[in-house]
């Protein structure tokens, strides 16, 4: 290989008095000139003050390590390289200035045409314009700044407006930025540090130019695998970030951080986690200082997924970042009707109202005020509807329970146990009971405190989502305050209920009554009754009120 082709793959080179030459690294995000050249004999001697590998420069320059020895031919050789893709650049006008050669195995290299029309494979005094000048100049709407011919070439095939410079990761020159003056530029950095060092050079010298400069950061290597993986063109504006979204240098291990969080993402859903929690999900020591500059790469990872416009995975959540869970269960309007359950509830309220599959009925009353009667008059009166009867107890252990239903002038013990199955059960009532049976939950029980209400809001709403798609219901007691018109918790509590019944002390109110019974004109919500509880599940005297 010529010299002359080395140094046309790099920038900033200089000559230096010795004859030796220095340029920019592209092994590594360089500033300042640290590549020395040196023409020795029959070879090119490459040597990177910062301790870059000969191999990774050639890598990065597009040669291999054979090609280091110079010979005398005005081109590549045929039989080492083939020529796999040509791109063009033009000036503003479409005249042709050079051309980008790509060859297998892998490897790049720069030509221009002489006076003659033969290819010259140099770019001494030839003029560098960004790819695709023409295009970028008339467009009036986005510009994606890509690395690498071949991505741009992959957003042109998308119906996309997309530009590059020549020579990759720190080819740069501060000359390009007056060509997106007043345009706006999204950037789409290969996933490594060399990418991300580019896209902040270029960000910076557009700063002032552009009208708006934005940032995508990729989950895989390029646009160009993004794309081939199936995701779609259109997803991209959702993912545009600030160009603060950028990861840093200290970020070196930021696509190593960024795939292992989204590889633990679908076995987190529903999740609040810590940063330290976060840490240690990855296999990081939340407190080992040569880790530092990876749990930064953490957090940059973390802070940009619950930052993305793009649908969400994470959302910031106090001290910590949660993960989302987006299912949802399509509704089939077309499908098998369902029929609403024969759900027999106490003081008739079953003759004003329905319940369907799914359906979560509230009972909520003061101290004494009849809870757990109504729940067991319930049980009592569905004994013979076919479906799994279970009774979820958070106060009363066996032998009250045993006591209570003693004292049942209906039914014996005996056969109370043959109609359903007690069990003890406090809190999480979502995670045990039966989608496709009848739950009754006896009861649900809020601190003192009012700050945690909101936790009980949140346990119905689980035991909402739990019953979904299942042929079951629950009936749940709650506490109030005596004459108190909402449960604990407040109007939340209701929210997911069809039915609610309010009661104080030998008076039933129903609150809530979103089914009517077919045949039913007026809403049935403000009916009431009064009644007599003996033995604490006997009922005597019901008698409906006017409303």
């Amino acid at each position: 290989m010529l010299l002359e082709d080395v140094l046309g793959n790099l920038n900033k080179v200089k000559k230096q008095s010795d004859g030796s030459y220095l340029s920019l690294c592209p092994a590594h995000p360089d500033r300042n000139p640290s590549l020395h050249i040196t023409l020795k004999e029959d070879r090119l001697l490459l040597h990177c003050l910062s301790g870059c590998q000969t191999e990774a420069v050639c890598q990065a320059i597009g040669i291999t390590m054979t090609d280091l020895f110079i010979d005398d031919k005005p081109a590549p050789s045929s039989s080492a390289k083939k020529i796999v893709a040509e791109y063009n650049y033009t000036d503003e006008a479409g005249a042709f200035l050079f051309q980008v050669v790509r060859f297998d195995p892998k490897g790049f290299s720069q030509r221009h045409k002489n006076g003659k029309n033969e290819w010259v494979w140099d770019m001494k005094d030839v003029r560098r314009v960004p790819y695709h000048l023409p295009e970028i100049l008339e467009e009036p709407d986005t510009i994606y700044f890509v690395e690498g011919e071949k991505d741009c070439d992959t957003l042109w095939g998308w119906g996309q407006v997309a530009t590059t410079c020549p020579g990759g990761a720190s080819a740069w020159k501060p000359e390009y930025a007056g060509y997106f003056k007043g345009k706006r530029v999204v950037l789409i950095p290969d996933n490594d540090a060399p990418g991300y060092e580019y896209a902040y050079q270029v960000s910076s010298a557009l700063k002032e130019q552009a009208r708006e400069v934005k940032v995508v950061i990729l989950p895989v290597k390029d646009i160009t695998e993004w794309l081939d993986a199936g995701n779609d063109i259109a997803e991209l504006p959702g993912m545009e970030q600030d160009i603060e979204a950028l990861p840093t240098p200290r970020d070196g291990n930021y696509a190593q951080a960024h795939k292992a969080i989204t590889d633990l993402l679908p076995l987190l859903v529903g999740e609040t986690l810590t940063r330290e929690q976060w840490y240690r999900q990855i296999g990081a020591n939340p407190f080992d200082p040569k880790q530092a500059d990876y749990r930064h790469a953490i957090n940059k990872v973390l802070l940009n997924l619950s930052k993305t416009n793009k649908k969400k995975q994470i959302v910031k959540a106090g001290s910590g970042f949660k993960v989302i869970d987006d299912s949802v269960e399509t509704i089939d309007l077309l499908g098998e009707a369902g029929t609403a359950i024969n759900l027999i509830l106490p003081f008739g309220i079953h003759t004003y109202c329905k319940v369907f599959a799914g359906n979560i009925v509230i009972v909520f009353g003061s101290k004494d005020a009849g809870k757990t009667a109504f729940i067991l008059n319930a049980i009592k009166m569905n004994r013979n509807n076919g479906r799994a009867i279970t009774y979820y107890s958070s106060e009363m252990g066996r032998d009250e329970l045993r006591n209570r239903l003693l004292q049942d002038k209906e039914l014996t013990l005996e056969q109370w146990a043959g109609i359903f199955q007690p069990v003890i059960r406090s809190s999480n009532f979502d995670e045990v009971l039966d989608p496709d049976g009848f739950n009754f939950i006896d009861f649900l029980e809020l601190g003192g405190d009012e700050n945690e209400y909101y936790k009980g809001v949140a346990l119905i709403r689980r035991i909402y989502d739990r019953l979904a798609g299942g042929k079951g219901i629950a009936v749940i007691a709650c506490h109030k305050n005596q004459g108190a018109a909402l449960p604990k918790g407040g109007s939340g509590m209701l929210e997911k209920a069809r039915i609610a019944v309010s009661l104080d002390k030998g008076e039933a109110k129903l609150v809530v009554a979103k089914n009517w019974v077919d045949g039913i004109i007026t809403s049935p919500t403000g009916k009431n009754w009064t009644y007599k509880l003996v033995g604490g599940i006997n009922y005597f005297n019901i008698v409906e009120g006017s409303e």
